[in-house]
């Protein structure tokens, strides 16, 4: 399996845009079936966000995640 658990306090120092950001935040949920629960924790980000964001990812694509 692939590792999805890199400290995202670390991995956010190298995001050049927001878009990097939340797709980084959902990427292990959508990809790999990383619970919402976990990616929350992992992130520091409220549970609904997450969801939210990954849902939106799903039927919208990158796109989506633009504010």
């Amino acid at each position: 399996m692939v590792e999805t658990t890199e400290d995202f306090s670390q991995l956010r120092l190298r995001f050049t845009d927001p878009i990097q950001h939340d797709y980084e935040l959902v990427r292990p949920v959508v990809l790999f079936a990383r619970p919402i629960a976990a990616r929350s924790r992992e992130t520091d980000t409220e549970r609904g966000t997450v969801g939210d964001k990954a849902r939106h990812f799903v039927t919208g694509g990158m796109l989506s995640l633009v504010d």
